[in-house]
């Protein structure tokens, strides 16, 4: 797996400084141990709370992020930017709604959007962290879907 550890409050705009890491949590003592550029966050519009990542970050934020879903301000096929927070260890958020787009759609937008190496939790997206690795080309932080705990469903 290729998934990254960046050092420093900010990610840098390369991996060249970037060490392999797989054990990062999807909460907050993750994205302080390996801060992104954006942070990919799912939403759900169908009227479920947050979930995942998501929710950990809308709790640290005072319930902004829930605040935008409820105002319906959160595009259904495009994501949606906001500025870096002072109260996350990240960058950029993006807010991509959950089941619009696959993996690679989802690397190939934000490549073309020109960010730095952005974080995810292939979990909240029903992706597993092979398919976003693959994707993003190694070029990714995975919060909570390390290869190692891959939540796969169970096919009996």
């Amino acid at each position: 797996m290729k998934s990254v550890y960046l050092p420093g409050p900010r990610a840098p705009k390369t991996a060249t400084d970037a060490y392999a890491r797989t054990d990062l949590t999807a909460d907050m003592a993750g994205l302080e141990s390996a801060p992104c550029d954006p942070l990919i966050l799912a939403v759900r519009l169908d009227g479920h709370p947050l979930k995942g990542l998501t929710a950990r970050v809308d709790w640290r934020l005072g319930g902004r992020l829930s605040k935008l879903v409820v105002e319906n301000q959160v595009p259904n096929h495009a994501p949606l930017l906001l500025p870096p927070f002072a109260l996350l260890p990240c960058g950029r958020l993006l807010l991509w709604r959950v089941g619009v787009v696959t993996a690679y759609e989802m690397a190939q937008k934000v490549e073309q959007m020109g960010f730095g190496i952005p974080g995810l939790c292939p979990v909240d997206f029903a992706f597993t962290a092979f398919d976003v690795d693959a994707a993003f080309e190694g070029r990714v932080i995975l919060y909570g879907g390390a290869l190692s705990n891959d939540y796969r469903p169970l096919r009996i």
